[in-house]
């Protein structure tokens, strides 16, 4: 399912003119829908009928006296509009709708999603890679290039659908990775465009942002940074390594691509969206060969804390709806590698699956790090323990690892004066 554009053109006019079985009113105002949206004058006639068909309220002889009337049917025309660019949205949340259920056996239409997906699989990324690409370059519409109704709001209104597009193009990519490998060559050119791009920040159209549309140029920066991340199958990593064959993992018979890549994120670092990306990637390197402490590795590791990565982490979270100074120290980071732990824990069912893991993997290091600062900072392991309480299984998981600590702590009502009192 693409959502394809195509310009105008003189031989797709003529054929318009020559179809008989479309009446000349109806030729007529799919002219005008091609000029407003910049399409080809068939798609335009055809986007015409679909509306009629589907979203028009009224009967034929009223839409003569429309299409009659230069009020009524510009009227009409921004109707149309708005309908376009729903559709489009529409065809892509379809996509995204199959990648998210084509494997889920709970699905009742399981089968149909995955076949779907297998025929959409060879050309799906390569071509919502081209479509972002264009988008994100696409010039803005004028009221010369389109017509007296593509006036100051409707070039907002069309710069809004860009970066809707955009996002949700991302967001199909993401999840595709979720379940398909990357090759190491595509991460590389995943890493080079979205660099050029700023991760969403260099829009060719950015003088058109307002605040309105800050989150979504957020959020395409964060799905930007997530797309890298998961080409690293980080989860395949950490299965190799507690196998301990990390020389299956893609990225251990890549070397050109490491090196091009390390040279590549020595460049990274002016902007928060770099962190996750920077971080993931001296994970990867250091779990592949933990030997090889290069200062090319310490340096990006540097640039991945100088950008807070594990406050950025729960702020991205949060912007993605799971559930900004510099001022440096292990203190901050804890603070925020727990912020960002107790976003991932408000995903459903995830505190079920923390209790099920070893105490000292994963998630489960940074409540032990909690529980050694107890009691002296009680904050962090509150609120660890807070997010990893979803139901009636877990409260019970929560109480018996309150009733095995060897030590307590309770509010002291009668302060003496030598004690300096905190928040905390």
């Amino acid at each position: 399912v693409t959502v394809s554009i195509t310009c105008c053109s003189s031989s797709s006019a003529g054929k318009v003119k020559e179809n008989k079985d479309v009446a000349q009113p109806l030729k007529d105002f799919g002219l005008r829908i091609s000029k407003l949206l910049g399409l080809d004058e068939q798609q335009s006639v055809q986007l015409l009928q679909c509306y009629l068909q589907e979203d028009y309220r009224g009967t034929r002889d009223s839409l003569k006296v429309v299409l009659k009337d230069e009020r009524q049917s510009q009227a009409l025309l921004l109707k149309i509009a708005d309908y376009y660019y729903d559709e489009r949205m529409c065809l892509l949340r379809c996509v995204l709708l199959l990648l998210t259920y084509f494997q889920d056996e709970r699905h009742p239409y399981r089968a149909e999603y995955s076949n779907c997906v297998n025929k959409l699989e060879k050309d799906l990324v390569s071509n919502y890679q081209s479509q972002f690409e264009k988008l994100f370059k696409a010039e803005a519409p004028t009221w010369e290039t389109h017509g007296n109704l593509m006036t100051e709001r409707q070039v907002s209104l069309w710069f809004l659908q860009c970066l809707r597009e955009q996002s949700l193009l991302l967001e199909i990519i993401f999840l595709y990775y979720a379940y398909f490998e990357m090759s190491s060559s595509d991460l590389l050119s995943f890493t080079k465009m979205f660099k050029e791009e700023g991760f969403g920040l260099r829009q060719t159209n950015r003088h058109l942002v307002d605040k309105s549309m800050d989150a979504l140029v957020d959020r395409i920066g964060y799905l930007s940074s997530l797309i890298l991340v998961e080409g690293m199958d980080i989860d395949f990593l950490h299965k190799c390594a507690l196998e301990d064959c990390t020389e299956q993992h893609q990225f251990s018979s890549a070397p050109d691509v490491i090196k091009e890549m390390d040279q590549l994120l020595l460049t990274f670092g002016d902007i928060p969206h770099h962190g996750p990306v920077l971080l993931a990637w001296v994970l990867l390197r250091h779990t592949l060969r933990p030997d090889e402490s290069s200062p090319v590795i310490r340096r990006i590791g540097n640039t991945a804390l100088q950008l807070e990565v594990f406050k950025y982490i729960s702020t991205m979270l949060k912007g993605l709806g799971v559930s900004g100074n510099n001022t440096g120290g292990v203190a901050t980071q804890c603070s925020h590698l727990i912020d960002a732990a107790c976003e991932v824990l408000s995903a459903p069912s995830l505190a079920e699956v923390f209790w099920e893991m070893k105490p000292n993997m994963g998630l489960g290091m940074i409540l032990d790090s909690a529980v050694g600062m107890f009691p002296h900072k009680i904050g962090p392991l509150l609120q660890l323990l807070t997010a990893l309480l979803s139901n009636k299984s877990t409260v019970k998981k929560v109480y018996n690892f309150l009733d095995k600590m060897s030590f307590y702590t309770q509010v002291y009502k009668h302060k003496p004066n030598d004690i300096i009192s905190k928040e905390d």
